[in-house]
């Protein structure tokens, strides 16, 4: 009659980057968790008496809004180009111990 499935209590996330600093002179860095339907900002100036927090050290904290003094948003840094340097450092004939010279039709007989 009633379907108590578990994938419709999920609780749907956002996440921000952000730096947080707070009274006691801690500044923690990591995630800021806040509803999907609501932003950073939404999730500061509601009714909710803490922020969920997930440190980049891997530790959740759920941190009381009265003790913070400070949010700032980090930018993640960008991933880096793939150079021609670097992808010459990746040689998967050497991985596979093959040569690089003979024809793949040799490699595709069974043993």
């Amino acid at each position: 009659m009633f379907d108590r499935s578990r994938t419709d209590n999920v609780r749907q996330v956002k996440t921000a980057v952000a730096e947080i600093r707070v009274y006691d002179g801690r500044t923690l860095s990591g995630n800021v968790v806040f509803s999907s339907n609501g932003t950073l900002l939404d999730a500061l100036n509601g009714n909710e008496a803490f922020l969920d927090f997930d440190a980049f050290d891997g530790q959740r904290e759920y941190i009381a809004k009265s003790t913070l003094r400070a949010v700032r948003l980090i930018q993640a840094p960008a991933k880096p180009a793939l150079s021609e340097t670097k992808s010459n450092r990746f040689n998967p004939y050497a991985i596979l111990r093959v040569d690089r010279n003979v024809d793949a039709k040799t490699y595709a007989q069974p043993i």
